[in-house]
């Protein structure tokens, strides 16, 4: 088993996740990210290409770490666009794709060779992640990374009672280096539902926040709408 979930166990009924205003301990965590392993064998290969289409959820951040430790390449993609879901499953040479709704439904799509960094992580039995960068520039551009080295980037840190809010998204770097340190060190991730000013601010005075890693566009935002005058902020100790 992996370090990071095994280190679940350890924090046990410490809040992992709040998610619409549920709260997800650590225990429920780690046997959440137990159970999609389970159900893994017979329908998804260590080594494969899986996607995962949504944003942070408890079930989604769950399958993420289950895929992790399955040893397979990671496409998380938040976008809601057919053609534009069709372009990265392509890209980045999907070959499963997961969708959590009421239940679980995994869609098989036709096997594409895969290109030479990819079979890298495979011969090397390496868990990998596949983001996408803007496309601000032109056509969105596939990376990949050594999942497993960036997971282990976090073994070092120390135990942290802190409340961080999810704001930056489920495929993108700085999103989920976010995740990764939270979960890390023990700390509670909070899912907005929306990402607009007043709810971000009201989440940040509700659970006081204390790091809010965002962007400067939303900072200007939160500025612009005064949204800071309506909430208690004074939790807050880092913009990152």
């Amino acid at each position: 088993m992996s370090w990071l979930i095994d280190r679940f166990q350890d924090f046990n009924e410490k809040a992992s996740i709040i998610s619409n205003d549920k709260v997800y301990t650590y225990k429920e965590f780690f046997d959440e990210v137990q159970g999609f392993i389970e159900s893994f064998k017979g329908k998804i290969k260590k080594s494969e290409v899986v996607a995962i289409l949504g944003d942070y959820s408890f079930e989604n951040i769950a399958l993420l770490l289950a895929l992790y430790q399955n040893k397979n390449i990671i496409v998380p993609i938040t976008s809601t666009k057919e053609n534009e879901i069709n372009k990265r499953l392509k890209e980045a040479n999907v070959d499963k794709v997961i969708k959590i709704g009421d239940k679980v439904s995994i869609k098989i799509l036709p096997f594409l060779k895969k290109h030479q960094f990819i079979q890298k992580l495979q011969q090397e039995n390496k868990s990998g992640l596949i983001l996408f960068s803007s496309g601000s520039t032109g056509h969105p551009k596939a990376m990949i990374h050594n999942f497993d080295n960036l997971v282990d980037r976090y073994k070092e840190k120390k135990k942290k009672k802190i409340n961080m809010l999810l704001f930056l998204m489920f495929d993108h770097i700085g999103g989920l280096n976010t995740l990764l340190n939270i979960l890390s060190i023990g700390a509670t991730a909070i899912i907005p539902q929306n990402r607009n000013a007043d709810e971000v601010c009201e989440i940040i005075q509700n659970h006081k926040i204390r790091v809010l890693p965002s962007s400067p566009t939303f900072l200007n935002l939160i500025l612009m709408n005064r949204s800071y005058e309506r909430y208690d902020l004074s939790a807050l100790r880092m913009i990152t």
